[in-house]
């Protein structure tokens, strides 16, 4: 299939190869892209969705990983240890994510993403066939592998949609993460309310989604060669991989999560820390559309953008001060998270698509979520 039919955005790939946009290009007119693109096709809409439930599929798992840990050692033992089916997804993405977001520039964007979420259906079903709780961290390993496709997600959905529309396709990808956390907590705590063996159903589902995304994408996406793909030797290619940085990024990086304190410290049925987490996704589902709206009509991104860190400030300020008698409030701080998550997404992305070298692009899709 040509990049005519998908409608690429040739205008960035001009850049790469050395050729200078249109001076007066700043939140391009409708000339800026639209000489070169050919329309919404089938192709495309399906390539779109085939990324969004990539990204579905995956927080599926990452909030999966938490919210069924103690059904999947109740079924399998090893209680102890059910930190480590969420940390794993954590430690890999960390790991992965800069040297794949590097790499696709060298060697395009389609393989990496399909081997990659291959890895994460083929982790899925090891852990909802696990049989102890070393199985189910394995799986979760091979599951979190997945994760290092997350920048290239981005990327691409932004490559077949012109530039105008990046606001409203960033935002539909973040609606699909807001989505994919109801889901888990609707659905897959449902499943395993009364009977902990279910989680294997959940975790089967998951591996059905990524698998048939990644079977669609791999078919209908099918893009030319990146310039740095064809002109660089392998042995190019591999000096240009920044190796150093990746290990002190991946040192560096820590993560925290709210599912696990609320249960710890304000709940024990799984099924109300699904509803307290569940809020957040809601939000950020309508912050998401409402700021993709927003910075379509206004070609603006300060205000929102200003608006989603003071946000996630008011959120840490409240957490930071919130008691052991704070359970109830706590229903309340996650909207602030919500809205931070949901609006900062799509305009951090957006910005980095407007302003990123090329060259260093898949970086920043990295780097920003």
């Amino acid at each position: 299939m040509s990049d005519k039919i998908l409608g690429y955005d040739h205008e960035e790939r001009s850049v790469e190869s050395g050729q200078k946009p249109h001076p007066g290009d700043h939140i391009p007119p409708e000339t800026g892209d639209g000489a070169d693109y050919h329309g919404l096709h089938l192709a495309t809409v399906l390539v779109y969705l085939s990324l969004n439930l990539i990204s579905f599929s995956q927080i599926l798992n990452l909030v999966g990983s938490g919210a069924f840990a103690r059904d999947i050692a109740d079924v399998v033992g090893g209680s102890d240890d059910t930190i480590w089916l969420s940390y794993t997804i954590a430690i890999t993405t960390c790991v992965l994510g800069p040297p794949v977001a590097q790499a696709a520039d060298y060697w395009g964007r389609k393989w990496f993403i399909i081997i990659l979420t291959f890895f994460g259906v083929i982790g899925c079903i090891i852990v909802s066939r696990a049989t102890s709780m070393g199985m189910a961290i394995g799986g979760e390993v091979m599951a979190g592998l997945a994760f290092g496709s997350q920048p290239l997600l981005y990327g691409v959905s932004s490559e077949i949609l012109p530039r105008k529309w990046r606001p409203i396709a960033q935002g539909g990808m973040n609606v699909s993460i807001g989505l994919a956390g109801i889901f888990t907590l609707l659905v897959g705590l449902s499943l395993t309310q009364n009977n902990p063996v279910n989680f294997r159903i959940f975790f089967y589902i998951t591996a059905g989604v990524q698998a048939v995304a990644a079977l669609i994408f791999a078919f209908l996406y099918n893009p030319p060669l990146r310039p740095l793909q064809s002109s660089l030797s392998l042995r190019e290619k591999l000096h240009k991989l920044d190796w150093i940085g990746y290990l002190f990024l991946a040192s560096g990086a820590a993560n925290d999560f709210f599912i696990l304190e609320v249960s710890i410290l304000y709940e024990t049925d799984l099924f109300r820390v699904g509803q307290r987490f569940m809020i957040t996704f809601f939000t950020s589902i309508v912050a998401s559309m409402s700021t993709a709206f927003y910075c379509s009509q206004t070609k603006k991104l300060r205000i929102p953008t200003t608006l989603a860190y003071l946000s996630f400030l008011i959120f840490n300020v409240l957490m930071a001060t919130a008691t052991l008698s704070s359970g109830t409030a706590i229903w309340g701080y996650v909207i602030f998270l919500g809205l931070g998550l949901g609006i900062c997404l799509t305009c951090l992305v957006t910005a980095a698509q407007l302003s990123a070298p090329p060259m260093l692009m898949q970086v920043f899709y990295y780097v920003l979520p």
